[in-house]
């Protein structure tokens, strides 16, 4: 059974609706900041400009800002590195 050309118009406006806040939502975009702390956050914004302004606001308070979460988990593991190699961070094993 084929559905009625009212049901193949109700089907596409969901679809484009639904389909139009998936968009919205891909639209995003990250800073990962990495603190004194060495504590990695994620922050996400509208707009590339309320990401570069809140961008310079981070470094301007000191911490390390990334686009790029891969990178910014990788200098947040460097960081821990150097913090174990001057006995300033101590890794605890559970048995």
């Amino acid at each position: 059974m084929h559905n009625t050309p009212e049901q193949n118009e109700a089907f596409r406006k969901a679809w484009d609706a639904t389909n139009e806040r998936w968009k919205a939502q891909q639209k995003t975009y990250s800073v990962w900041v990495l603190d004194r702390s060495n504590q990695l956050t994620e922050y996400k914004y509208s707009s590339q400009m309320a990401a570069d302004d809140a961008s310079d606001l981070f470094e301007a308070e000191g911490h390390d800002v990334f686009t790029d979460g891969h990178r910014a988990a990788l200098a947040r593991d460097r960081f821990a590195r150097f913090l174990i190699k001057q006995n300033r961070l101590s890794v605890i094993s559970i048995k």
